[in-house]
């Protein structure tokens, strides 16, 4: 084995050339720009995807949830459905679409269902809708539900 030569490698302890202690080409210098920044571009990338995480588990949820139960045919420009609507406060107003459909699945009818505050948490509904005129219907479908009353719907009194 061979021993190491102080005056190629220094000694524990010794400064180098511009006496910095350290390894040979270590630059261990307190000012160091680049460092920095990568821990700056770090931390903001760290925040920008816990504000993301934020975001998204705090989404807005429906206001109600709509179940589609049977359908019939009372004649050829209307199809009746009914339909559960479920709200988890029923202080809340809401409204939700219900939707007609062709044998291509092609929307020929739809129906927006206001639901004003009320005191029940579900509510069994019969709603009909109208089907375009040429169009036959085959099928009903729910769309979904919102907290968000568009202006051109009226809440029951």
């Amino acid at each position: 084995m061979s021993t190491r030569k102080r005056a190629r490698y220094g000694s524990r302890g010794s400064t180098g050339p511009n006496g910095s202690k350290g390894s040979i080409g270590s630059t261990t210098s307190g000012n160091n720009l680049t460092g920095k920044i990568l821990v700056a571009l770090v931390v903001l990338m760290l925040a920008i995807g816990s504000w993301g995480l934020f975001r998204l588990f705090n989404a807005d949820t429906p206001a109600a949830e709509i179940t589609l139960l049977s359908q019939e045919y009372p004649d050829d420009d209307t199809l009746r459905v009914w339909v559960d609507i479920t709200r988890d406060d029923p202080e809340v107003p809401a409204y939700c679409i219900v939707q007609a459909f062709n044998y291509e699945k092609a929307e020929v009818g739809r129906v927006e269902i206001p639901m004003a505050p009320g005191e029940k948490r579900t509510e069994r509904l019969s709603v009909d809708v109208p089907v375009r005129a040429g169009e036959k219907a085959v099928a009903g479908g729910v769309y979904g539900c919102s907290g968000t009353i568009p202006a051109h719907l009226k809440l029951g009194d």
